[in-house]
């Protein structure tokens, strides 16, 4: 018996945010519960914000090049010049 599972998980930047939030929050509460997190909090939040960091730069890097992928086909006339 061969079961296939996809699952597919779209996160804009709102939700990148808000998860950003929750987890910035988190780990502080954790570093008062927890003294083995308070040793390691500068280091961990700085990981969660170049993460969050990276994936806007990586977000804003495919929409500029869908952007000239959309411009290239309309000088090519694959999809047809709009303002003409």
């Amino acid at each position: 018996m061969k079961i296939n599972v996809e699952i597919k998980v779209s996160v804009n930047s709102g939700a990148a945010l808000f998860l950003w939030v929750l987890s910035f929050f988190g780990v502080c509460f954790a570093s008062k519960v927890v003294p083995a997190v308070a040793t390691s909090l500068i280091l961990t939040l700085a990981a969660l914000t170049t993460g969050f960091g990276g994936y806007l730069k990586k977000r804003d890097r495919n929409n500029f090049l869908n952007n000239e992928a959309k411009k290239i086909e309309i000088t090519k006339g694959k999809t047809g010049d709009p303002l003409s």
